[in-house]
């Protein structure tokens, strides 16, 4: 009898534990086998890494590298057996380039601080086969590729043309054409965000306090400004 009121005390004791637990500490999360809270990780920038103790949750592929999905904020990564991430912020949302991408070269973004102090990112490609960087992360918008190429720019914006995000331009500084090694096809001073429309009037519309997107053909009334 004793024994049997031990044995259930420990059971509620485990049933307890389990329930306390959170996504973090089990990596990943039992509600989402795909995705991992930023508490699995540990280090910032280049440095950042799967704490050690859940490294055994990784599932590498034949060419020894794993996807991961960490939740809030949302990223797609690609780390390597030890849990380094080798590929931050894979882009598969809306752009839908990985891992299908043109010429096998997805996109993949880095965060970083401009010299001004403010919060900037950087783009780049990476072959989706084997998670080695192609082009480094030099521009600051990147378009995926076609067949043949890809558009980038510098000193520039990218806003989307729907609420839905399934489009998109580049605005302002300098564009670039450029093959899958890089090289530069054609370089052209791409369009101010006032002209961006092609000759129509357009206006920047609110989404949520985070997102806004370019809508053209409007009333040339407060023209770019965002609605209340």
């Amino acid at each position: 009898m004793m024994k049997s009121a031990a044995a259930a005390i420990v059971f509620a004791l485990v049933a307890l534990i389990s329930l306390s637990c959170t996504s973090a500490e089990l990596c990943p999360s039992t509600d989402s086998k795909h995705e991992w809270s930023s508490e699995c990780f540990a280090g910032s920038g280049a440095a950042r890494h799967v704490k050690p103790k859940y490294v055994k949750n990784i599932v590498p592929n034949k060419a020894g590298f794993a996807t991961l999905i960490i939740g809030n904020p949302r990223e797609l990564v690609a780390v390597d057996g030890s849990g380094a991430i080798k590929i931050p912020n894979i882009f598969y949302t809306g752009d839908f380039d990985f891992s299908d991408a043109k010429q096998g070269l997805g996109r993949f973004q880095i965060a970083e601080v401009n010299l001004v102090g403010k919060a900037a990112s950087k783009c780049g490609y990476f072959d989706v086969r084997n998670f080695k960087i192609v082009i480094p992360a030099i521009y600051d918008q990147c378009l995926a590729f076609t067949d043949s190429s890809a558009t980038v720019c510098t000193n520039c914006e990218k806003y989307c043309t729907e609420p839905e995000c399934q489009n998109s331009i580049l605005v302002g500084g300098q564009g670039f054409t450029i093959s899958n090694t890089n090289r530069v096809i054609h370089r052209f001073d791409q369009r101010p965000l006032d002209k961006a429309c092609g000759g129509q009037p357009g206006k920047i519309m609110r989404i949520t306090e985070l997102s806004s997107y370019l809508q053209c053909g409007v009333t040339p009334d407060n023209l770019f400004k965002i609605k209340p």
